[in-house]
């Protein structure tokens, strides 16, 4: 029997917790339920209370979604009396999770109800739901049979949906775009419903007590100062928003948790909460707390155990001292949330410190997320936890094993935060050490770098490889700065917080790098700044005297080795391998896999996200736009294009070259891959740029960063920005020939093309000679056409170059996942 009501469902709620009735609605839609819901039927000017009594006359069932709040809007609760004055059949009053009984409203009271209080993917409490909503009876009885899932309003209205590609099959599909609800409600102000900020999720919170007072929950408030000098808790969890006390971080969508990014097969996750200034005393401190999957707040965690009941961690700190002519000052610190080892939430924390608390604050306490693990188009249980990446063929898959997170804290001020995970069966991470980082007093090391690196092109010979002993030299030269950079990087962290001395703890960083592993570098904010990774020699090298590992013996005189790598050295054990000993896999960049993802880099609305894919989606005969120089000799450069076209199985896309802003563009439309062989420069005012076509200092030949922000506003004739965000296409930039490129050139680009929606740029911070460039290419490209994860595929290449005895494939540097890698789906 048809239905003979046109919906079976209507969902009145508090707008606080409209992504839960939204999710309801979906939920519901799903099981074949007829849904009438405000936002998807009431427009700006509408009058909502004629719409609602309307909608009533015409629905079977009531639901009353009930908050924490109970009835805590006075639109629901007018809502809530139209329903109660109208005929609809049955009213059900569903409990949202965390919420008591015993803010059902008294009207209601006498209703049986239906609690969430297992989450809303509660399949025991949605069977106990749908029994409500299409009763068991007779057919021969008055009440409709359960409609058909098809019927008039089996789904949300056209205008609400959208066609989406699946991360996982790669197909369209359609599904109901949320997105565009939200956007609709930001402009929405429904007479008697009062737009709040929607903080159903669990979010982070945070703020700072008085010893004496945080269990009190006497917190500080944002126009309140802290006291100079004194001992306060940092009080921090993930939950609902506080209600009995205001947490000082900015309720946005950033503050969200992001455990859609976790696995999902877990009952809850081990969250390493770490707080970093060097303000407060003592400049870090941490503690774990145990996270619920999906719902609830979260507990401390203890001596390896989880406390009995949630409550928010407390980090104890001492506030800063005044001047004596000072009455108030700004700190500033860094609160992160690690996951096995990888940041997964960050927030600068900026406070007022004063000596009288009736001082007015000159600015507002506040914590604001500012970084944010999110994704686009993946299979998130990839992306952290689970995720593995291969080193090399025949070895097992590794996951991240050390972390390295370049922040700031939004006083100008950067540092390095590094942390290791030793067991991936294990959630617990070590407390990471910390040392401050001066970007400014790097830059002689940099250059030093890029001289060294110049100095390899000497003695090469037609293959690009040199003999046994030119390369023995290299090394040595390259070893010492990497010593420089290791130094300059991780020398002086503080390691107080993590209950080891310095001795253990870099006795179990080298256990955690002891063979291959994937060492992850996460930028928290505009720590926008070049570091050569992949030179990071581990061995010490006080000197004077150095030796060459035996392991350079597989090299010949002509220096040339035919052998894969290891995953470590086979001397690496040995007492005389420990200091002042030259040896190819004492480079991190030859021993590991470095990924650099590129969504922390980028910035959107102010703001830095964390949008990462390790996928390239394309078609089984993938698109190649290429962007070129004409300083290279035509035949090879078009033998070039021919072998790695026949190599990825590819075509060009479009078939001419792009050598002009304009062809430039039209490559960048819709591509799979982009592949620039051009000149990298800068021009007076030091902006760099892409140089292709004709090498004259003329803007039709230049492409700049924001080349790329202008092309992606443009409507007609512009870039495809929905190709973009469905493929993530990969780009590799080969600067070559040119003297005036410099470290930071290709990082620049790495931003302008992680908005527009890359999974990856890979590119080289030095100049390389045009041949060597397209050997390298070649060498990447191939690999990564047939398969193969981006971070292998460049590992492999550097030791295929260190094969001829050439350390120049260090100059290349990913950015992007380490198990990047193109799907041929579409």
């Amino acid at each position: 029997m048809a239905s003979a009501y046109e919906y079976d469902v209507y969902i009145s709620y508090n707008t606080f917790y409209r992504s839960a009735a939204i999710q309801i609605a979906q939920t519901l839609i799903q099981r074949g339920a007829k849904i009438w819901i405000d936002v998807w039927f009431i427009r700006p000017g509408d009058d909502w209370q004629k719409a609602a009594r309307q909608a009533l006359v015409n629905t079977r069932t009531a639901l009353i979604l009930i908050g924490q709040d109970g009835i805590g809007s006075r639109g629901q609760t007018d809502e809530l009396n139209i329903i109660l004055s109208s005929n609809v059949n049955r009213i059900i009053p569903v409990l949202l999770p965390n919420t008591s009984p015993e803010v059902i409203p008294p009207q209601l009271k006498h209703l049986t109800w239906v609690d969430f209080k297992g989450g809303l993917d509660d399949e025991n409490t949605w069977q106990y739901l749908m029994l409500g909503i299409f009763p068991l009876q007779s057919a021969s009885l008055d009440e409709p049979a359960p409609p058909e899932s098809e019927g008039k309003h089996a789904k949300p209205p056209e205008h609400l949906e959208e066609e989406k590609i699946s991360p996982t099959t790669g197909r369209r599909t359609r599904e109901t775009d949320l997105s565009s609800i939200k956007d609709r409600e930001s402009n929405v102000q429904s007479a008697g419903k009062d737009l709040i900020i929607d903080s159903y999720q669990r979010v982070l919170n945070a703020g700072f007590a008085l010893p004496a007072e945080y269990k009190r929950r006497h917190f500080a408030k944002p126009d309140a100062p802290l006291y100079a000098d004194e001992e306060y808790i940092l009080l921090v969890d993930v939950g609902p928003v506080w209600k009995d006390v205001q947490s000082l971080v900015i309720k946005n969508d950033r503050a969200i948790f992001p455990e859609d990014h976790l696995p999902d097969d877990q009952k809850g996750y081990l969250v390493r909460v770490v707080f970093v200034s060097e303000d407060f005393t003592p400049h870090l401190v941490s503690a774990e707390m145990w996270v619920p999957r999906r719902s609830g707040q979260s507990y401390p965690y203890v001596n390896g155990e989880r406390a009995s009941a949630p409550d928010p961690v407390g980090l104890a700190v001492h506030t800063p001292s005044l001047q004596a002519n000072q009455s108030q000052t700004r700190a500033h610190g860094r609160l992160c949330l690690y996951y096995k080892g990888q940041v997964i939430q960050s927030a600068i924390v900026s406070v007022g410190v004063a000596r009288a608390a009736y001082l007015k604050l000159e600015e507002s306490n506040k914590i604001e997320v500012d970084y944010v693990l999110t994704s686009n188009l993946t299979d998130v249980a990839e992306n952290l936890g689970n995720r593995l990446a291969q080193i090399q063929q025949g070895e097992e898959a590794r996951p991240v094993s050390v972390n390295l997170t370049l922040n700031d804290d939004g006083s100008g001020r950067h540092r390095i935060l590094a942390t290791y995970h030793l067991d991936t069966k294990e959630e617990s991470t070590v407390p990471p050490a910390w040392a401050p980082y001066d970007a400014q007093s790097a830059q002689n090391v940099l250059e030093e770098f890029r001289q060294v690196m110049a100095s390899c092109y000497k003695s090469l010979d037609a293959k690009f490889g040199k003999p046994r002993k030119q390369f023995g030299l290299d090394l040595l030269q390259l070893a010492k700065i990497g010593d420089k950079l290791r130094t300059l990087a991780l020398s002086d962290l503080d390691i107080s917080e993590t209950g080891r001395t310095v001795a253990l703890w870099r006795r179990e960083l080298l256990k955690a790098m002891r063979t291959a592993t994937v060492i992850q570098i996460a930028r928290t904010g505009p720590a926008n700044y070049v570091f050569p990774w992949a030179l990071v020699y581990e061995y010490p090298m006080p000197g004077p005297e150095y030796k060459l590992c035996q392991v350079i013996t597989e090299w010949n005189e002509d220096g040339v080795r035919s052998k894969l790598p290891e995953m470590s050295c086979p001397y690496a054990e040995e007492d005389w391998h420990q200091e002042n000993i030259v040896c190819p896999y004492g480079f991190w960049g030859l021993k590991h896999i470095i990924e650099q993802p590129p969504g922390a880099i980028r910035k959107k609305d102010g703001k830095w996200s964390f949008e990462v894919s390790n996928k390239i989606l394309t078609h089984k005969d993938f698109g190649l736009g290429m962007g070129i120089t004409f300083d290279i000799d035509g035949a090879k450069r078009d033998e070039h294009i021919q072998r790695l076209t026949n190599s990825m199985a590819a075509h060009l896309v479009p078939q001419n070259l792009a050598c002009d802003r304009k062809t430039v563009l039209e490559m960048l439309h819709d591509p799979d891959v982009v592949y620039f062989l051009c000149h990298g420069e800068t021009d007076p005012n030091l902006i760099p740029y892409l140089s292709v076509g004709e090498h004259v200092n003329q803007p039709e030949y230049m492409i700049f960063p924001n080349t790329l922000e202008q092309w992606s506003s443009v409507t007609r004739g512009g870039l495809d920005l929905t190709a973009w965000a469905e493929k993530r296409p990969l780009v590799f930039i080969n600067g070559c020939h040119t003297a005036q490129l410099q470290p930071g050139i290709v990082l620049n680009f790495v931003s302008a093309f992680a908005d527009l929606g890359a999974s990856g740029v890979i590119g080289t911070e030095v100049s390389v000679l045009a041949e060597m460039a397209m050997v390298i290419a070649e060498a990447i490209l191939c690999r990564v056409g047939t398969g193969m994860e981006v971070g292998q595929a460049v590992r492999e290449m550097r030791w295929e170059m260190l094969n001829r005895g050439n350390l120049l494939g260090l100059a290349y540097t990913p950015y992007s996942l380490a198990n990047l890698h193109i799907e041929r789906t579409l």
